[in-house]
């Protein structure tokens, strides 16, 4: 199968009010193909609402998000052109961490070999005979990421740049999955500049800061 040319992320006004409550405001970024753009800020900021709104979890009050032009509802073969981790979920406690891909590698008609490799490449091969109830926190993070990448997606989306993976394993996994042609995650913003750049996985070349629903901030990085 022709994979499809690798899209560009397009945030163009994107507004989300809940009642009263403006939870995102006219936000506009750009993540394109060979980068990855995080967007900064505090707990609360509307970073998760505005991951949602990409991925078609929430519909937008006003503005788009796009992946090459398309909403993500109007992708075709949307696990190879779009992965997502918005929470670590969704797994029984009582199955292994393969036997949990491999459901949903049947349902999406992927590889059989597929779940060896994520699990490789997240450094959980070792734990494949574990029930998922033994995992810890960050363990399952790095399931999640597993299974958003069972695909080899053109896009990944992540509410968490790190995925579960501590500093020191965060470059030397993104380099084995070769994260993404593009990508664009929310992160909670640090303090100090060079403790943003430790975190981000790869290169960043876009910094976008979200404030009360706003973008303040956006610059390049590099």
């Amino acid at each position: 199968m022709t994979r499809a040319v690798p899209c560009a992320v397009e945030l163009h006004d994107l507004t989300q009010s809940f009642g009263d409550v403006l939870a995102v405001d006219e936000v506009s970024a750009v993540a394109l193909p060979g980068e990855a753009t995080a967007l900064l800020g505090p707990n609360g900021a509307g970073k998760t609402t505005t991951l949602r709104m990409l991925l078609g979890l929430v519909a937008p009050s006003s503005g788009t998000a796009t992946f090459g032009g398309r909403r993500y509802d109007e992708l075709t073969d949307r696990v190879r052109r779009v992965g997502a981790v918005l929470e670590a979920s969704g797994c029984h406690p009582g199955r292994t961490a393969p036997d949990h891909l491999r459901v949903l590698v049947t349902a999406s008609r992927l590889p059989k070999d597929a779940p060896m490799r994520v699990l490789a490449e997240t450094g959980l091969a070792v734990d494949a005979r574990r029930g998922v109830g033994e995992f810890s926190l960050g363990m399952r993070q790095r399931l999640a990421l597993a299974a958003a990448t069972l695909g080899d997606p053109d896009v990944l989306v992540l509410d968490e740049r790190r995925g579960g993976l501590g500093p020191g394993q965060v470059g030397r996994s993104v380099h084995r999955l070769h994260l993404p042609a593009g990508s664009i995650a929310g992160e909670q913003a640090q303090r100090g500049h060079g403790r943003e750049r430790q975190y981000s996985g790869a290169p960043c070349l876009l910094r976008t800061v979200i404030s009360a629903g706003c973008v303040v901030h956006g610059v390049p990085w590099g």
